[in-house]
């Protein structure tokens, strides 16, 4: 049986709930509601679930360490369930892109988002598949980090649900893509 990995990025705890900074989390959860998932046990520093999606396996992910040790959660999934970096799909948010684009991404670097930093380095390759969620930024780069850690806006909310409810929907489609390119050419539009 064929097992993929969706990985969502964002910090534990009600503090952080709807903040930029868990918009991954945030699209995992929607995916995990569109697969009738529940994303309720605890295992490797992390909340999972296991889905079905025809004959391939999916573990839903959202690490329980902070943004900046993203990785250690995953370098357990890796060293103990044998996650397999070229079956991984990590969604994160960006701040490179505008407020409600989306990115898809067979590889890259780690930018300078910390969370991606630490899961290249835990995993100790770039070479995995990744959804980047625009989550806008200030011009001033003093505010970057209290802005990733602020909640949305409230005339954000319906630009916030479409965009989660599209990374859930590419989310799902990569799950069983034929095309990549094709896949990624539709999300990226």
């Amino acid at each position: 049986m064929t097992k993929k990995w969706i990985v969502g990025l964002g910090n534990p705890g009600k503090k952080y709930e709807r903040t930029r900074h868990n918009a991954g989390f945030m699209a995992v959860e929607r995916l995990a509601r569109l697969l009738k998932a529940e994303l309720a046990q605890s295992k490797h520093d992390s909340l999972y679930a296991r889905a079905k999606v025809g004959d391939i396996s999916v573990a839903l992910i959202l690490p329980q360490t902070f943004m900046n040790d993203s990785g250690a959660s995953l370098a357990q999934w890796k060293r103990k369930d044998g996650l397999d970096v070229a079956s991984l799909l990590v969604i994160y948010d960006d701040m490179d892109l505008p407020f409600g684009k989306l990115r898809l991404r067979p590889s890259g670097s780690g930018g300078s988002h910390n969370g991606m930093a630490s899961i290249i380095e835990q995993l100790g390759s770039p070479a995995f598949n990744r959804l980047r969620l625009g989550v806008g930024k200030p011009a001033d780069p003093a505010e970057w980090a209290d802005y990733v850690l602020k909640k949305f806006a409230p005339d954000e909310k319906e630009g916030l649900g479409s965009m989660l409810g599209r990374a859930a929907e590419a989310a799902r489609d990569w799950i069983s893509h034929d095309s990549f390119e094709r896949l990624m050419g539709r999300t990226n539009a």
